[in-house]
């Protein structure tokens, strides 16, 4: 017989296992995020996009991860979970909570100065204060690295069709000379193959969303 201590790690491995994935309860709206800063409150998704403003998106540090979350881990927020396979295939699955990734693509495009001109293809145009946002991100290139988490985000969550898109539309500011911190980025990083030979996730995550079925 199974010593009783294997049994009870056995049992809290299970629950483990079978516990829902923080992502997902926060998608679907029942659980707020958790920042990892102290002074830093969290909220629900929906709120988050109703009421959360451009100050607030650039202040706050441990939203991100929640509502873009990845397969990765986070140094950044320890209270934020790593994306697991299975919810993400849940969320992309839901109907509600993919429309709820495109409101946090929406509102972070709103930060950055962009609007989503094409819901189905993704089309992004620049906003009226184009040029003041595009200054903004120059001043605080921490957000850049709220960009790349974004892109990686969108193709987990079945929206892998904006990510082409929003990196056009930031090459064309880079080329207006708006974005000189990228630009100099760029020139430094070395040129990387269209498709990595290793894939960071399953085939089914090129599954379009149930949003958008």
């Amino acid at each position: 017989a199974m010593p009783r201590i294997l049994q009870r790690m056995t049992t809290q491995m299970a629950k483990l296992v079978q516990r829902e994935d923080p992502n997902v309860s926060f998608y679907r709206g029942v659980t707020i995020s958790a920042p990892g800063k102290a002074g830093e409150r969290g909220d629900l998704i929906d709120e988050i996009h109703r009421s959360w403003d451009r100050e607030r998106l650039e202040a706050s540090h441990g939203y991100i991860q929640w509502l873009f979350p990845i397969f990765a881990g986070d140094s950044m927020n320890w209270r934020a979970s790593p994306l697991t396979y299975a919810g993400a295939a849940k969320i992309r699955e839901d109907r509600v909570m993919s429309e709820r990734v495109r409101r946090s693509y929406v509102l972070f495009l709103d930060f950055m100065g962009f609007r989503l001109a094409d819901a189905w293809t993704g089309r992004v145009e620049a906003a009226t204060d184009c040029a003041a946002r595009m200054a903004h991100l120059d001043a605080h290139p921490h957000n850049f690295k709220r960009i790349s988490r974004i892109l990686a985000s969108l193709g987990h969550l079945g929206f892998r069709r904006y990510k082409a898109p929003l990196l056009a539309a930031l090459e064309r500011e880079i080329k207006l000379g708006t974005l000189r911190t990228a630009a100099a980025a760029q020139a430094c990083t070395p040129a990387r193959p269209t498709r990595s030979a290793r894939p960071s996730c399953p085939p089914s995550q090129g599954h379009a969303t149930a949003w958008a079925r």
